[in-house]
């Protein structure tokens, strides 16, 4: 900083700049003179500024002032005296190595180097002298060896290489290396193998992938390569990215490939990316679409699988639950007719997720338990499809489903199952899924402690790996449980974000249940009128789309409401309330029928009506075989006494 005052940096160094000073210094090696001279430019272009120069090639470094510093001068000078000591042969590898981007292996250099002026002799005798020369770095990663140039180096040789004609025809041979090194490849290697493995060549498959569709690119290269690095972006989880090369090359396909196979791939990674960052609903319909089209036409009954468990998928996060039903179905359909164990056991997951959240809990537990006793007798088994790993996601539905049936003890298990899983597979995506999923288990158990740790590590870890979505779920539930603990003028402030957020996302899955959430917290806070009007228009939004699962709970919500205006309206509460319960009872939720049970019971304790309501409360009670100490069903039993203290004296 004392560099970077001298030069004319008139600020003190804050914490937002901290980041970009350390992408300065490890993109200079941590080399006192380069870092020094870079400082001094601090004053022309700013902190930030100078970072995003050094992005451009290091243009930076050599583009010196009349007023540099000697030593400054002097940097340059040194490294055209050590190129200007290497023989020809030299000198022409160490140009052509200036293509790879951070670690490579002998064998790709040999690959890129080689060509009928460098032969595989002289290709193998000028590395050895670059590492003599210490131009080139040597590092063992996972027991194997591989080369580095350091930025600087690799900055210097790549200028003298664009002095030559042959800088599109290494990179060229470049690129193919790692289309080579990936075109056997497919998402389920990745998913076998630790994906965390292939971080070592993310940075020059990003070189490749930037020539291939810059003015001197192969675009063709660039659409192979796509295809081949795309499962590797999805499987660690740089979704953005992964969309941004598939636009690029779809963009870039010939006529020829177009409605073909080439388009096909392309769109398969793409409608996943584009799913899971913010594109717009119109635009995953229509990916969705155009990849079921491609893959009814030139594809497999796989490919055709596939999209119909995206669409699944898409209906779900936009709250169409019966039409994700019937993707269900006809993936069931499919996967009969391609006789594949694993797409059989993906099929029935589908299906229970979707009759869970159309309502009918019974067929939800079903198809669950069948995928996994499928699974169990097929060993260890994989099934990751739209970004998600399928069976982690399952023990996450299954979890609210054994909830809602009334096996609370069970459903924890199972989430906690899931959550472990999830970690263990290390997928963003899966992660978050099972976390919000499961944060409902704790929260309809009235367990807040649990739930408060589930929220929050939702919302980190949705904000670590920029899924806009899920972190604004996170934050519709941290509402929620502020609402629970009694904060409800926090919790409101929470819900209205989260449900703008959402909004936003067109991601309505969790809308209505947050809504619900939010009249609760308004009715708390003494907007009893709003709360009604929230509550109102939530089961509205319910009937029309057809989110019937939830409407056990949403009509519960509105009985409470009713009862909480200024005027309280006890017959229409009363009736909100016998239509949960009923309502419950036909999806098989016994969990919805205790969250009704209880204030039902008290309006009826209040209307003096105690043998109706101590009936009410020992039927739900004789219901469960377990979670009897958990917070729900205490307060049931506790209710129960107190309704039978009058019923004793008379």
């Amino acid at each position: 900083m004392e560099r970077a005052a001298a030069g004319g940096y008139r600020f003190q160094l804050n914490d937002n700049e901290a980041p970009a000073v350390v992408s300065i210094c490890r993109q200079l090696d941590g080399l006192a003179l380069a870092i020094e001279l870079v400082a001094s430019r601090v004053g022309a272009y700013g902190i930030q500024g100078t970072a995003d120069l050094l992005e451009n090639r290091f243009k930076l470094l050599w583009e010196g002032r009349r007023s540099a510093l000697p030593r400054h001068q002097t940097m340059r000078a040194l490294l055209d005296w050590s190129y200007h000591l290497l023989s020809e042969k030299e000198q022409r590898v160490l140009r052509r190595l200036s293509v790879f981007a951070g670690f490579f292996s002998p064998d790709a250099a040999q690959r890129v180097v080689a060509d009928e002026v460098v032969s595989e002799q002289d290709a193998a005798e000028a590395l050895a002298g670059l590492i003599d020369k210490s131009l080139i770095g040597i590092s063992t990663v996972g027991g194997k060896i591989y080369y580095r140039l350091l930025n600087t180096t690799r900055s210097y040789a790549m200028l003298k290489i664009e002095e030559t004609e042959e800088r599109d025809i290494v990179a060229g041979r470049h690129a193919l290396y790692y289309c080579d090194m990936l075109r056997s490849r497919s998402i389920r290697d990745f998913d076998r193998q630790e994906p965390g493995s292939y971080r070592l060549h993310m940075g020059n498959i990003r070189a490749a992938l930037e020539w291939c569709f810059s003015s001197g690119g192969d675009s063709r290269i660039g659409g192979e390569l796509t295809v081949g690095a795309a499962p590797l972006f999805l499987c660690m989880s740089l979704l953005s990215e992964c969309r941004h090369w598939c636009e690029h090359a779809l963009a870039a396909l010939e006529t020829s490939d177009r409605g073909g196979v080439p388009e096909l791939v392309l769109r398969r990674y793409l409608t996943v990316s584009i799913m899971f960052t913010r594109g717009e609903q119109q635009d995953i319909r229509h990916a969705l679409q155009r990849g079921l089209d491609l893959a009814e036409t030139v594809g497999t009954p796989e490919d055709q699988l596939y999209f119909h468990a995206g669409l699944h998928l898409f209906l779900i996060r936009v709250a169409e639950f019966s039409g994700a039903a019937e993707a269900a179905e006809r993936s069931a359909v499919l996967a009969a007719d391609l006789d594949r164990a694993d797409a059989m056991v993906a099929a029935e997951w589908m299906r229970g997720a979707a009759y869970h959240l159309i309502g009918d809990q019974r067929r939800a537990q079903h198809h669950c338990e069948i995928g996994f006793r499928r699974a169990a007798s097929l060993g260890q088994l994989e099934v990751n499809v739209f970004g998600y790993d399928y069976r982690v996601r399952s023990l996450a539905v299954f979890a609210r489903v054994l909830w809602l049936r009334g096996f609370p003890e069970q459903a924890e298990r199972t989430a906690r199952q899931g959550i472990e899983e999830a970690e263990r597979c290390g997928h963003p995506v899966s992660l978050c899924a099972t976390l919000f999923y499961t944060v409902s288990v704790a929260l309809w158990d009235a367990d807040y402690e649990l739930a408060n740790g589930r929220v929050e590590r939702l919302v980190a870890h949705a904000a670590r790996h920029s899924l806009a979505s899920y972190h604004a779920i996170g934050l519709g539930f941290r509402g929620e449980l502020a609402v629970c603990r009694g904060g409800a003028a926090s919790g409101v402030a929470m819900l209205r974000d989260a449900l703008a957020a959402l909004h936003q996302e067109q991601h309505h899955m969790f809308m209505t249940a947050f809504q619900r959430a939010l009249a609760e917290g308004l009715a708390l806070s003494g907007q009893a009128e709003e709360a009604a009007n929230m509550i109102d228009g939530a089961l509205v939004r319910a009937t029309e789309r057809g989110e019937t699962y939830e409407l056990p709970d949403l009509l519960r919500a509105q009985g409470e409401i009713l009862l909480a205006l200024p005027r309280p309206d006890a017959t229409l509460a009363e009736e909100s309330l016998l239509r949960s319960l009923a309502m419950a009872r036909e999806q098989c939720a016994r969990g919805w029928e205790v969250r009704t049970a209880v204030p039902l019971a008290r309006l009826w304790l209040a209307q003096g009506r105690n043998h109706e309501a101590d009936e009410l409360l020992a039927t739900t009670l004789q219901q469960f075989s377990e979670g009897l100490r958990g917070a729900s069903l205490v307060e049931v039993a506790k209710l129960r006494r107190e309704v039978q203290r009058p019923i004793g004296r008379k």
